[in-house]
């Protein structure tokens, strides 16, 4: 009887050493895949959020170009076009935005 217990002991011992080591080293698996893999979400990350607020990006980097002083008249849409075929000759000219404001330039 004592052979069973001593025998059972030793069973019990080998099955928690083997399962205490899988465990080991599927947390050292995770650990490497965190390191191979933090560097992607990262950069996944910084780019979505510039995505995600590229306009008030875009306006603070060209906030001289979007902000203009207001005009008594304004000028036609067609008239704009003009302007931009003739200072860049050979560009095509595929969406017009007016603006928003008085104080805002249309884009093109």
């Amino acid at each position: 009887m004592q052979e069973k217990r001593e025998e059972s002991a030793s069973t019990t011992k080998k099955s928690t050493a083997r399962s205490q080591g899988l465990y080991k080293a599927i947390w050292r698996w995770h650990f490497y895949a965190g390191l191979v893999f933090t560097p992607f979400l990262l950069i996944l990350a910084v780019t979505g959020g510039m995505y995600l607020f590229k306009p008030q990006i875009e306006e603070r980097l060209y906030h001289d170009l979007y902000h203009v002083q207001a005009q008594s008249q304004s000028t036609s849409p067609s008239a704009q076009v003009q302007a931009v075929k003739e200072k860049y000759p050979g560009a095509d000219v595929l969406t017009y935005k007016p603006s928003e404001r008085s104080t805002r330039s249309s884009e093109y």
